[in-house]
């Protein structure tokens, strides 16, 4: 197999920036008459641009999660998390010992709530004749409530 000569126009190479390096090329240049220009590498590499990109997201990310979580736990009372949710606990039948026979006089309303309360138990029926949700009852006096 034969040598085979080229030539080579233009090249670009990575070299430290170094004095000591750069003289040397320069002084290997200016012998052999080839022209040569320099250009320093951008200073900014792939990761600074990354990190000066995501880092204000992250940033904002974390302080957002912050906010909503405290206003989860107690900062605000919980009121912004918990809005629309019901307070309402299940009545416990057998914690109920008042009876409307134990309840004297005024027969009236006696009978006025009972026919309240079994429209809550079975609003449908009442509903089919043109009954009305109670908009509430209002109970005064003393009581052993």
């Amino acid at each position: 197999m034969g040598a085979t000569s080229s030539t080579t126009s233009h090249f670009s190479s990575y070299v430290p920036t170094n004095n000591t390096y750069m003289q040397t090329i320069t002084k290997a240049a200016d012998k052999n008459d080839v022209a040569i220009s320099t250009q320093e590498e951008s200073s900014s590499s792939v990761w600074v641009t990354l990190l000066i990109t995501v880092l204000p997201l992250v940033i904002f990310m974390v302080f957002f999660y912050m906010m909503m979580n405290q206003s989860g736990q107690g900062g605000g009372n919980g009121r912004v998390m918990n809005f629309g949710k019901s307070k309402a606990k299940p009545a416990d039948k057998k914690a109920n010992k008042v009876r409307f026979s134990d309840v004297a006089g005024e027969e009236e309303e006696k009978q006025e709530l009972v026919e309240v309360v079994e429209f809550l138990k079975d609003p449908h029926k009442f509903s089919k004749l043109g009954a009305r949700i109670p908009a509430g009852v209002l109970l005064e006096g003393s009581g052993y409530w």
